[in-house]
């Protein structure tokens, strides 16, 4: 069995999912920072500080905690395959295993407010990973589970990874938004040309505009990175079957890992 191959999908797995994890808590950070900028001219009340417009909530925090559950399946998904792989797989199966079902309960919760027809697609993608979980058995030849498991998964896989390309490429417009939201708010507190406080101002605001770039690299990065784990898990459970299959999208999901990796080393200085 493949089992390097497997840990190499797992580890880039879970670090994709913790790198855009972070990068959603950092967007958390700018969406109050724009949400402080852009108040109106009037009495603080109690909503003042919070993101709503005309009565209507704009919070990114309940979209992220479905992405978060959806990013920690994939994680725990794999960490199941790369169990089922090793050579330790009686001892650690049935804590993999009760790991990803306690993840996909938690999915069907944070789905509750999606428009109907993504939570009918987590629905659909929840049902069969329950489902294959729970007709999971470990024979003796284990190969026979892996190819049981990943052929049963890898349509819901690729749906799933497609739902979260298309909401960051929302969130992507949300920073967009607030970066002219920022950059206006900026223009209109600049101190004068010449003084020491447009020194300070200015470099606090141009790290500000650094970061925002940073995040928006890495939510272009992770949408590439998505996409190539679906290709491959197709490639890995390939090789179970034909020896010499080509790993190229893991390879490219290793390389998409390093380079989000990079952006994050120039976000945390």
């Amino acid at each position: 069995l493949p089992i390097s191959k497997y840990g190499q999908l797992n580890t880039a797995t879970k670090d994709l999912d913790q790198k855009v994890t972070d990068t959603y808590s950092r967007i958390l950070v700018l969406q109050r920072r724009y949400v402080v900028t852009s108040v109106p001219n009037a009495k603080i009340d109690t909503n003042t500080f919070k993101p709503i417009i005309y009565g209507i909530s704009y919070d990114l925090a309940p979209a992220f905690k479905f992405r978060e559950s959806a990013l920690d399946i994939l994680a725990r998904y794999t960490n199941l395959l790369y169990v089922l792989s090793s050579k330790d797989y009686l001892k650690n199966t049935d804590e993999a295993i009760s790991s990803l079902s306690a993840s996909t309960t938690n999915l069907s919760k944070n789905s509750l407010k999606l428009p109907a027809a993504d939570s009918k697609i987590i629905g659909s993608i929840t049902g069969t990973l329950a489902n294959t979980i729970s007709k999971l058995v470990i024979e003796k030849k284990r190969i026979h589970t892996l190819k049981s498991v990943m052929d049963s998964t890898q349509a819901s896989i690729q749906k799933l990874t497609d739902l979260l390309e298309k909401s960051n490429d929302k969130i992507a417009d949300a920073v967009k938004l607030m970066r002219t939201g920022l950059i206006d708010h900026a223009n209109l507190i600049r101190p004068p040309y010449a003084s020491l406080d447009k020194y300070s101002f200015d470099l606090e605001f141009a790290n500000l505009l650094d970061e925002i770039s940073d995040i928006e690299q890495c939510l272009e990065i992770s949408n590439s990175a998505l996409k190539k784990i679906p290709k491959s898990h197709a490639e890995i459970r390939k090789l179970l079957d034909i020896k010499d299959t080509k790993l190229e999208a893991l390879q490219d999901l290793i390389s998409e890992g390093q380079r989000i990796g990079d952006v994050y080393n120039n976000l945390n200085k």
